[in-house]
């Protein structure tokens, strides 16, 4: 939220520059009468050429001001370009009678620009001392009533402190009211992508979850009913069947986790390699090293399916009745070895049914990952995949939509 709250901040800056911009010009173009009118000049001592140089120095950086792209030099240019304008309003009220000029309130017009601007105490401290400068000059030049001045100094002091009091209160104002229509239209967003996400997990589960909780159940009756009956070939391929149907139903769990953002990959793949030991009569020895770091939403069901493709492939085609997995995840990369004790893999032969090798490095390079595999028909296989971690340090969860 303190993001979103400096986004906020930034885009309103940005649009009060603009209008600046168009009241600095409306301003310009007012006084650059009293350049070329003569009375004006006499009465605020402009002659010969440096007025015009001035006037048309302010122009340039009143335009140059507009269009700067960096946010804190904007902010400085701004600042130093509003001194530059407020010193030279100075020179005109002292030059035209002080206390008395009839251009005197210009500096509640540059009060209200700084106030707007910046807020802070130090950068409106620069139109607030506009008076007593001119109330002392007066003052050295005899030129000024004392009881006019002690007033003239109360009545813009009062003046000064309504516009600074109203003009917070109202950037605070309208800073809030922005943010809670913020957080109004996210949690607007929140509740359509939750229902979003339990019509997705609803129809899952209904659909085509109860489909293959029946296959499961089918395969089951047709595997009690055929155990003494049918050849060791056609059991192989019901037993098949009824494998890839559990599979799936395992794979429809894990989806219905990660539409509602309880993902958790490293008791996931505990929980692979436990139903893995159970199902398959295969001995797996595990070591994981996390400690409690955490990986990307999106990124985690990923490295699951590289996981998941693996240990498939070892089961399938390297006879082997004993896998080691070492799963390291820091900070910085996610690091996954699976070692069998096999025949091997073809590297070059595509297994029908599954992903293959191909398409395992595939969506290692995706995750921008790297991928290192190694066959030996006496050792078996040795699967090293490192994958860069970009959970941010900072960083609790992802959403996946």
């Amino acid at each position: 939220m303190e993001q979103v709250s400096l986004k906020l901040e930034a885009n309103r800056f940005r649009q009060r520059i603009r209008i600046l911009y168009y009241a600095r010009i409306f301003l310009l173009l007012t006084g650059f009468s009293m350049v070329i009118i003569p009375s004006l000049q006499k009465k605020f001592g402009l002659s010969g050429l440096i007025p015009y140089l001035i006037f048309f120095i302010m122009i340039c950086y009143s335009t140059i001001n507009y269009y700067i792209k960096s946010l804190l030099t904007l902010k400085i240019f701004t600042f130093i370009t509003l001194i530059f304008d407020l010193s030279a309003v100075t020179f005109l009220i002292v030059s035209s009678g002080g206390l008395e000029s009839p251009i005197l309130s210009t500096q509640l017009v540059y009060l209200i620009f700084f106030t707007a601007l910046f807020q802070k105490p130090f950068f409106i401290l620069p139109p607030l001392l506009v008076i007593p400068i001119i109330t002392r000059v007066d003052i050295l030049l005899g030129e000024t009533d004392l009881v006019n001045s002690i007033f003239t100094i109360f009545w813009f002091s009062s003046l000064s402190g309504i516009i600074v009091y109203f003009i917070v209160l109202l950037n605070n104002k309208t800073h809030q009211n922005a943010l809670n229509i913020y957080k109004f239209q996210q949690e607007l967003k929140e509740n359509h992508l939750l229902e979003e996400k339990n019509k997705i997990a609803r129809d899952l589960h209904d659909g085509v979850g109860g489909g293959l909780s029946s296959l499961i159940l089918q395969t089951e009756y047709i595997l009690s009913l055929t155990k003494d009956v049918v050849s060791e070939d056609i059991l192989k391929e019901i037993k098949e069947l009824k494998f890839y149907a559990e599979e799936s139903m395992d794979e429809i769990r894990r989806s219905l986790s990660v539409i509602k953002n309880s993902f958790d990959f490293e008791n996931s793949i505990l929980i692979y390699i436990e139903n893995f030991n159970y199902k398959n009569k295969i001995r797996v020895s595990k070591k994981i090293e996390s400690g409690k770091i955490k990986i990307a939403v999106k990124e985690q069901i990923s490295i699951f399916r590289v996981f998941q493709e693996i240990m498939t492939n070892a089961l399938k085609h390297s006879q082997s009745d004993h896998i080691d997995v070492y799963l390291k995840i820091d900070i910085s990369n996610v690091y996954l070895e699976v070692k069998d004790y096999g025949i091997g893999f073809d590297q070059n032969k595509e297994y029908v049914g599954h992903f293959g090798l191909k398409n395992l490095k595939e969506r290692v390079e995706l995750l921008n990952g790297t991928i290192y595999i190694s066959f030996n028909k006496e050792e078996g296989s040795v699967f090293k995949i490192l994958i860069p971690n970009v959970m941010k340090v900072d960083e609790s969860s992802l959403e996946l939509f």
